[in-house]
């Protein structure tokens, strides 16, 4: 978890650190809220590491397929067992 803006608490399911800064989101089932608010953290991950996150992902057993696109538009990975119509 990090604090972000106004206090208040953000957690980070795995923040990965070694030549590139990964932030990978862990859902069993993702939508599309959860793509935007991905965003979101990196943005605040970024401000308090103060280093640029290389990639975001998410990784989950099913994702909207709404989700999918947008998280692709976004340059998001997304490793999941099936995309949902």
């Amino acid at each position: 978890s990090v604090t972000g803006v106004r206090g208040r608490v953000v957690d980070v399911d795995v923040l990965v650190e070694d030549f590139r800064f990964y932030v990978i989101e862990v859902k069993s089932r993702a939508e599309l809220d959860h793509v935007e608010y991905l965003m979101e953290k990196v943005k605040l991950v970024e401000k308090i590491m103060d280093r640029k996150v290389d990639k975001a992902m998410i990784v989950a057993v099913n994702v909207d397929k709404e989700a999918y696109e947008r998280a692709r538009e976004l340059g998001i990975d997304v490793i999941c067992g099936h995309v949902i119509e």
